[in-house]
């Protein structure tokens, strides 16, 4: 469901987005959780697990893939400073599918293949195994990509193209509380801010956050404007 919030950053981003130029950025000196083992690490571990035979090899092969994709969505709601917004794994993919860094089709395969082997108490084919594989080792790296994302654009700013501005655009990440913060300036000024007390309207401000950060430089200003419906 579209939130009202949404639907206003939507439509000034849509008459005005391509009448602004980006003016900067500013990074942040990001705080990683403190784990002992890391997502690469787990990964690892299941790739050692792929070259046995076996059963046993086989489960423990879909526990370390299970543990680096948990590794990696905790690493990145530590950040952002959101970690109680999402407390077990479902929840957790489900944060990923919502902010636009997994797809639903990939969240649906990952969840399949768990599910036969923790609730169904099944024995998880070779082909399971190097799906859940290649689709964890993907997501690990579009992770590690947001959170590059993160240390080099915490806030971000447009202004307009024209002599005299009156049209300009920020957007920021906070953490205390967790929130995406925009403020939109076109005669007047509107402050939204996407909070996590809900989980949609704070991944709805974060998807908008990442589509805008890939968008200076990676993308086009149309490609961007087309995906925020």
């Amino acid at each position: 469901m579209t939130s009202i919030k949404y639907s206003e950053l939507v439509t000034f981003l849509k008459k005005n987005f391509k009448h602004l130029e980006f003016s900067s950025a500013s990074g942040e000196n990001l705080s990683f959780p403190d784990f002992d083992l890391m997502p690469f690490d787990y990964l690892e571990f299941a790739e050692l697990e792929l070259e046995k035979s076996g059963v046993a090899a086989k489960i423990n092969c879909i526990s370390h893939l299970k543990r680096a994709v948990e590794c990696q969505l905790d690493t990145l709601l530590g950040i952002l400073g959101a970690s109680k917004i999402a407390t077990n794994l479902p929840s957790k993919l489900e944060f990923a599918s919502e902010a636009g860094i997994i797809s639903s089709r990939s969240l649906a395969k990952i969840n399949k293949i768990r599910n036969r082997v923790e609730h169904e108490y099944a024995e998880p084919n070779t082909n399971e195994l190097e799906a859940y594989y290649d689709i964890a080792s993907g997501f690990i790296h579009t992770l590690e990509g947001h959170i590059f994302i993160l240390a080099h654009q915490w806030e971000i700013d447009w202004i307009s193209k024209e002599d005299a501005p009156s049209t300009s655009f920020r957007a920021a990440i906070c953490m205390t509380p967790p929130s995406v913060k925009f403020e939109l300036q076109d005669g007047g000024i509107n402050r939204l801010h996407f909070e996590a007390t809900s989980l949609k309207e704070y991944c709805q401000g974060l998807r908008v956050y990442f589509l805008l950060c890939r968008a200076h430089g990676l993308l086009s200003v149309d490609y961007m404007l087309s995906k925020l419906e």
